[in-house]
Formats: structure tokens, sequence, C-alpha cells
């Protein structure tokens, strides 16, 4: 065990998440759970205090989920196999994955077996949900009528974008007015080294978002991660769901695979589920596509 830094142990005797407008837990709860969080992530202590912060949220999260079901607030119990596995499956889609650091928890207090402490050591890619025609509607409803211009702008282009063109996260930048375009009398946009087909009940949107910003890229906002920035406008918004990049792209991919094409193949083949045709993959021969949109961008 490394070593415990002066700061990092005065950092988790000091932690306390009931202070300000989004305290995680109410005062007569963190009454409750507080020495066992506190415990919990002590054995951590040699870590540098920015590191240490995950684990603590982590473990507050856990032992408020243990006293919200009544369970002992004691390590070995709130820590054990059984209710780590419990916690992290009733996690919704969206959440940060707190996996991981529980199972170093976990770890640094012998409460799991060897092969559990090895799980949160893999990394395991969660697929989000993609949004309902009616959440999609609900929330570019509410896009509409957000009375700041600059919000109202930025959530409907990367409604607009993520679920109509697929556009992740790390592209967002890379899109301007220009790289709207057509192949075949169809809308396409491009992103760096992409150029995607948008699908059809995203044309419209599109093409209102494109006025908003002529020149420069689409989305006007700050920080490293856009659609984080303007996610924080629909939290906790009555009847609105909350934007997720994820949840974008996962509408613009399944609709993809729920096309005319890709229904025909499994009703044709007889094949019930898309895994049925992964052992084909191998020897279709993909059709070359070049967009001279493209390249002109990166010229």
């Amino acid at each position: 065990m490394t070593k415990p830094r002066a700061q990092s142990v005065a950092l988790i005797e000091s932690y306390l998440p009931v202070k300000g407008v989004h305290a995680l837990v109410k005062p007569p709860q963190w009454k409750r759970v507080r020495e066992l969080v506190k415990s919990g992530v002590m054995p951590l202590a040699g870590y540098h205090e920015s590191s240490l912060r995950p684990y603590l949220k982590a473990m507050l999260l856990l032992a408020m989920w243990a006293d919200d079901h009544g369970y002992p607030l004691e390590l070995n119990v709130v820590l054990s196999e059984n209710l780590v596995w419990a916690f992290i499956k009733q996690q919704p889609f969206g959440a940060f994955d707190y996996e991981a650091h529980l199972w170093r928890l976990a770890a640094a207090h012998h409460t799991v077996s060897d092969i559990a402490t090895t799980r949160g050591q893999v990394t395991r890619p969660k697929y989000l949900a993609p949004y309902s025609d009616d959440e999609l509607t609900k929330l570019i409803s509410f896009a509409h009528d957000l009375t700041n211009q600059h919000r109202r702008e930025t959530l409907l282009t990367i409604i607009a974008l993520g679920a109509g063109g697929g556009i992740s996260r790390h592209r967002l930048r890379g899109v301007t007015a220009k790289s709207v375009h057509r192949h075949g009398g169809e809308t396409f946009i491009s992103s760096f080294d992409l150029c995607a087909k948008v699908s059809p009940k995203f044309v419209s949107l599109l093409r209102e978002v494109v006025m908003f910003q002529p020149v420069g890229p689409l989305v006007q906002a700050r920080g490293t991660n856009l659609t984080a920035y303007a996610a924080e406008w629909t939290v906790r918004r009555r009847g609105v769901p909350a934007l997720s990049g994820d949840r974008l792209r996962a509408t613009y991919i399944v609709a993809l695979l729920e096309s005319e094409a890709t229904a025909d193949v499994l009703r044709w083949s007889g094949l019930r589920k898309l895994e049925g045709l992964q052992g084909y993959l191998p020897f279709v021969t993909t059709r070359t596509f070049t967009c001279s949109h493209l390249r002109k961008e990166h010229r």
C-alpha cells in the first residue's frame, strides 16, 4: 500500500458533500453514512487528491444506496461483492460509470474475491438506448422554446448533428455550414475524415441550424466537451429527456440498422437477428465511396 499523503488524508477527513445547490446528499443521511464513506476511501490516501475525488463520490453513492435499502452500514456488507453488483446493475444508462472505482475500494478492504477485483480493470463498452420519437420531439420542442438564443441554437445544432448525422462528440468542432452537401440527390454531412448520410427525418432541422452559423463551427460553445456543456441545460427539466451525445448517435445508428435494406436482408434470409449476419461479413465486398467535398475541406 502506498504511503498516505497528508493532503489526501486531509481531503478525506474534510469531505463534505452536503453544501451548495448541487449537494449530493442531505445532511441527515450524510450524518449516517459519513464515517462509512471516509473509512471506505482512507486505504487509498496514498493517491493524489485529484485522483481521490471519484472514489469519494463512488463510495458516497454506494453508501447512500445501501442506506436507502436498509443494509447495515458496515464496510464488509456495503463493499461485498453482491451489494457492489446490485448497485452497479441498477445504475441508469448515461450515469457516470464508477464500477472500476468500487472494485478497487472493495479490493483495498479485501471484501470481494480475487476474480471480482479484476472485473474493474476490464473496460466494457456500454451502449446506450436511442431516443424514442416522443423523447426527440420533447427535446427539440424544449430547445426551440429556449429564450436564450445561444442555448437554443447550440442545443438544436447538437441534436441535428448527433441524431441526424451520427456526429460524435469529438467530431462536432469539425462541422461547418459548408460541411452539408449533396450526393445523388441526398443530403450528407462531413466532419474531418467522415462523410455521413443525413437521416431524412432530420434534413429540415439541419437546414435550419446551418443558418445559425454561416461561417465557422456550427457549434459555438466553450470547453472541450461540447455536448456536456449543453446537457446542463436539460438536467432536471420536467418532461424533458437529458441530452446525451451517445444516445443521439445511437438514435442515428439504430435508424440506419432499421432501414428498409437491412430489414429486407433479415426477412429474405430467414435470419431473426443481426448477429446471424456476423459470420458472413468477412466475405462481403464493400463499395468504395469517394466524397469529393471531403477532399476539398482538407485542402
